[in-house]
Order: structure tokens, then C-alpha cells, then sequence
């Protein structure tokens, strides 16, 4: 079991990346855990979307929370055989069921809740007196806007992002590109980059000094 504290409103903080199919699953994830959410944005997962849940899992941890349907098993089937070590959380198929449809966005808030806190890594229950899950505790980003995210260490605000010319300018992709393979985070749109440094936890300095040397 997941040891955590609660914020104010008594959701568990959860220190491992979770990791949902859509924007709806995620929304539903973060009204009953405060947690860094990924979306993987449907059943084709490519194999840049691979490598950054690789490297994610690495940092942190990641738990796999897909829906208890036939896209949602073979997501999971293919992310366990490109990344063995994963953590995942179910919900079952009649806990996500409203009015016909199925989904995390549908499952209640205390089943999602205690999917997360009691994950399994490799068909075991995971061990929290070992190291590595000492390194991957901590306290996740706030859920925000993206123009009022922070980062969880740098408090890397949009408005610093914006100055360092990774969004709005002729340059921006390209810069966003080489940035993202010299951090080893991947790439993505500016709201989407911004977020995978979120979920890196790549604080202002670090960022800053990547860009340097990228220019």
C-alpha cells in the first residue's frame, strides 16, 4: 500500500506519474487523488510515447490506470512487454460502467482512490521500505491551467517558459526538439513540453542551461 499524505479536500497525494488514456480519465483521476497525470491520447501508443513512460518510470515510477475494456488490456499487454517493471492499478469493468459506457471517467472516486494506493509492479505488491520507492516520494505539481502550473521543485512558472523561447516564437519547435533529446523527456507542442518537464521535474536552472547549449 501507497503510505501518503492527504491535502485539504482528503485526497491521497500519489508519487508515481499515473498514467490514463484520456483527458476525461484524467480529470476523474485528479478528483480523487492529487497526482501528476499523464494521458497517452488513445490506443496507439507510438514509440516516442514509449520512451518518455520509460524514462518517466525511471525518474519516478509510473502507474499504468487504463480502462477495464478491450483498448484499455491492450495497452496495458503492450506498454508490460516494452517496460516489464511497471506499476499498475484496475478497477473493474462493473465499478466503470455509466449508462451503458466504460472508463476510469466513469468509475467512482473511493474505487479509483484505492486502485491507486494499493498498485501491483510485476504481478507483486510493491515494496515500500525499498530505496527506490524513498527516491520516487514526493509531492507531486498542483493541477493547473497551464498558464498556472508549476513545475514541483523550480516552480518553473508559463511565463518563464514563454521568455526562454520554447513557445510563440519562429524557433520554438526546433528549440523545443533539441531540448527535449538533450533532457532525454521527448518532444511535444509548447502546452505538452511544458508538461513533460512537469513530469521530469526539470527545474528553471537546468532548463535554462540545456537551452544554452542547444542554441
Amino acid at each position: 500500500m501507497v503510505k501518503t499524505l492527504s491535502d485539504r479536500n482528503g485526497r491521497p497525494t500519489i508519487p508515481h506519474v499515473v498514467l490514463v488514456e484520456g483527458k476525461n480519465d484524467r480529470n476523474r483521476v485528479l478528483e480523487a487523488v492529487r497526482a501528476d497525470v499523464l494521458t497517452t491520447g488513445g490506443e496507439a501508443l507510438t514509440e516516442s510515447m514509449v520512451q518518455t513512460i520509460r524514462r518517466l518510470h525511471e525518474r519516478r515510477g509510473v502507474i499504468v490506470l487504463t480502462d477495464p475494456d478491450g483498448p484499455g488490456g491492450r495497452i496495458r499487454r503492450a506498454l508490460t512487454r516494452a517496460i516489464p517493471d511497471l506499476y499498475h492499478a484496475y478497477v473493474p469493468s462493473h465499478a466503470a460502467k455509466r449508462q451503458g459506457k466504460i472508463g476510469i471517467e466513469h468509475a467512482n472516486l473511493s474505487v479509483i482512490r484505492e486502485a491507486l494506493l494499493h498498485p501491483i509492479q510485476g504481478g507483486h505488491p510493491r515494496n515500500e521500505g525499498s530505496p527506490q520507492y524513498a527516491l520516487l516520494h514526493h509531492r507531486p505539481a498542483d493541477t493547473a491551467s497551464p498558464e498556472e502550473e508549476k513545475t514541483t521543485d523550480s516552480m518553473l512558472t508559463w511565463q518563464a517558459f514563454q521568455a526562454m523561447g520554447l513557445v510563440g516564437e519562429d524557433f520554438s519547435r526546433d528549440l523545443r526538439l533539441k531540448v527535449g533529446d538533450m533532457l532525454g523527456i521527448g518532444y511535444g507542442n509548447a502546452k505538452q513540453f511544458y508538461r513533460l518537464l512537469q513530469l521530469f521535474n526539470i527545474d528553471e536552472e537546468k532548463l535554462s542551461h540545456a537551452i544554452k547549449v542547444a542554441r
